[in-house]
């Protein structure tokens, strides 16, 4: 068919409102016109063709549906085609002839207007993909200049640094890979961080130390595990590292190591082994057992050569002679944290702990004899295992901090007796599990001794305590020997008998201008105190007015005023606690308490924003809840 008889054929086929015999030639004439304005023009009205103006020649009716609201573009199709009934769809019944003829008829015009859909809907499609996408251009052009303009960029990489050493050096290890089982996830901040953007990537990968600090269960690790440690240990660079080797199961191993373990539990073992010379801290939760099967994955030598810093929590046994042998020679090795079993496995046996060069020992739940036992033998010429245990003298030259973790330690009085620390600055004695009255009390005159034995300038004292009762003559001594303490922490248990005790120590605390002050130098100062009490609401009336006298005392401001020449250091810390239960024991949640004097409130207040961390809490058990 030529051109001018499809526009003929469509001018008779596009309805009038008139009928199409009374119709003017002038209003025929301009129909023409209009058909070929839309045949003649593709690209302002594409894809109208005349099959969208078919029309079913019974009914004459049509679906118009607009394209476009600008141009009244429109899509043309036949739609009105009566539907066949369900109920006779659903019987079975047979269509007539006619009904045969007229069906085949409406299904052919339906599926030339299918047709026309689809291919409508595809080029609308491929309008919407071109517009998506030229708004996905358009989008990443804004963000690129946006960060290309933002003041961001404009900050130092040395604030930079400083903002990612506070994001991820706060925690303790950078690298966190926990148990398989736990619900804990992953920890890789600085992965993250680097993920951001190419700037911060280039910082982070310059920042070595930021990568150095790793903690992992090795037992039966992921593949992305292996993958974060080699990843880790390579960002690292040459730098020092802080390493937690753990096994969640506590040390026992029932099989050989590599089914034990796994895969890639032994392959990040290894890799842990071999960055040996570069660890700084090392932290063990893996038992002998392990250690005495790892020199098969080792490919080359380890040493301590670096370390200074090692914990133990469980029991490594001495015939593990490469682990003990690289003990022995890590000359920089300073503080130790062991369990009993390693510091004196058995009688006559000698460990090789290198105690006389250390400057920090944790002994975990150890008998006073071990403890003699092993300082004796370590800073002492001669030494005798005939010679009872409290006879001779210690001299440590060297250490400076000691802490007695244990349920055990019942003759202290004897202890400190035997020891003198002349390079000593924090004492820590815990016990939870309650030291008689009478040891309290002859525990605290002989450490006072020691201290004035020794000479020594104590910066920190933290005595734990679960027992009731401890004498306040005998912690003031220790202060009056201890000038330069700037930390206090004392834990103890209330009775009727020792009601008094937490206000007789706020009250000796408090700076007054007339006579020489305790602790001078006090920066922070914990007290904690186990009650019968049920759960409170107010600052106990007994301790309230000492508390806020003590606090202001000691404030920046009495340290510019009227007690200049008794306060050398303004308390930045102060916290109250009380509990039904020890903070040790279970876990807590804060009540911050109030004071039910309002003139004390708003003193109390005045500490707080003149920037002073003061709290009085209430530590109510979870267990309680």
């Amino acid at each position: 068919m030529t051109e001018s008889g499809i526009i003929n054929e469509t001018i008779s086929r596009i309805p009038s409102k008139a009928n199409a015999q009374t119709e003017s030639p002038r209003t025929r004439m301009n129909r023409a016109k209009l058909v070929k304005k839309i045949w003649s023009s593709p690209e302002r009205f594409p894809r109208i063709s005349y099959k969208m103006l078919e029309r079913d020649a019974s009914t004459g009716q049509r679906n118009r549906t607009t394209l476009c609201d600008r141009c009244n573009n429109e899509f043309i199709s036949n739609v009105v085609h009566p539907a066949i009934d369900t109920d006779r769809l659903q019987s079975d019944s047979v269509p007539s002839d006619a009904e045969h003829s007229q069906a085949l008829t409406s299904l052919e015009a339906e599926e030339r207007d299918l047709a026309c859909y689809e291919e409508e809907l595809a080029r609308l499609y491929r309008i919407v993909h071109k517009l998506e996408t030229e708004k996905s251009a358009l989008q990443k052009r804004i963000f690129e200049r946006r960060s290309w303009t933002s003041a961001i960029r404009k900050f130092p990489h040395e604030i930079w640094r400083l903002i990612f050493e506070e994001a991820c050096l706060s925690h303790s290890y950078t690298l966190d890979i926990p148990s398989t089982s736990a619900s804990r996830r992953i920890t890789t901040l600085p992965l993250i961080f680097s993920r951001v953007s190419s700037q911060w990537r280039g910082i982070l990968y310059g920042y070595p130390q930021l990568w150095s600090a790793i903690s992992v269960d090795i037992l039966k690790p992921t593949k992305e595990a292996d993958r974060l440690v080699q990843c880790f240990l390579q960002r690292s660079g040459t730098c020092h590292l802080k390493l937690n080797i753990g096994d969640s199961t506590g040390g026992i191993m029932d099989h050989r190591l590599e089914k034990y373990l796994g895969r890639y539990g032994c392959s990040i073992l290894q890799r842990l082994m071999e960055a040996l010379p570069r660890c700084q801290e090392l932290t063990l939760g893996i038992g002998g057992n392990i250690f005495g099967s790892v020199t098969s994955l080792m490919t080359c030598h380890a040493s301590f050569v670096s370390l200074q810093k090692l914990e133990m929590n469980v029991d490594i046994e001495q015939d593990v002679d490469w682990f003990w042998d690289l003990v022995q020679d890590a000359t920089k090795l300073q503080h130790i944290s062991i369990p009993p079993r390693n510091v004196w496995p058995e009688l006559g046996t000698n460990t090789k702990i290198p105690y006389h060069q250390l400057t920090s020992i944790h002994f975990r739940n150890p008998l006073k004899s071990v403890v003699l036992h092993a300082l004796r033998h370590y800073w002492n010429d001669s030494f005798s295992w005939d010679v009872d245990a409290g006879a001779l003298p210690v001299l440590a030259h060297n250490l400076q901090s000691l802490y007695l973790d244990s349920s055990q330690v019942s003759h202290l009085r004897t202890l400190f007796t035997s020891i003198t620390l002349p390079a000593i600055t924090s004492i820590t004695i815990e016990d939870l599990f309650g030291l008689d009255v009478g040891d309290i009390w002859e525990a605290l005159p002989a450490l006072s001794d020691m201290l004035e034995r020794s000479r020594a300038s104590l910066k920190s004292i933290a005595l734990r305590f679960a027992g009731r009762g401890i004498p306040m003559v005998g912690l003031l001594n220790i202060l009056r020997l201890s000038p330069e303490v700037t930390s206090l922490e004392v834990s103890l248990a209330y009775d009727d008998g020792n009601s008094g005790f937490l206000g007789n120590l706020l009250s000796e605390l408090t700076i007054h201008d007339t006579t020489v002050s305790l602790a001078p130098k006090l920066e922070r100062l914990c007290i904690y105190e186990l009650v019968p009490s049920d759960n409170w609401n107010y600052v106990p009336s007994r301790v309230a007015q000492e508390l806020v006298n003590l606090a202001e005392s000691r404030s920046a401001s009495a340290r510019s005023g009227t007690y200049q020449a008794q306060v050398r250091a303004s308390l930045a810390e102060l916290q109250v606690s009380f509990s039904r239960t020890w903070r040790y024991e279970t876990y807590h949640k804060d009540h911050p308490l109030a004071f039910d004097v309002d003139h004390l409130e708003e003193r109390w207040r005045a500490l707080q924003q003149s920037g002073m961390r003061c709290t009085v809490l209430w530590k109510r058990s979870t267990v309680e809840e």
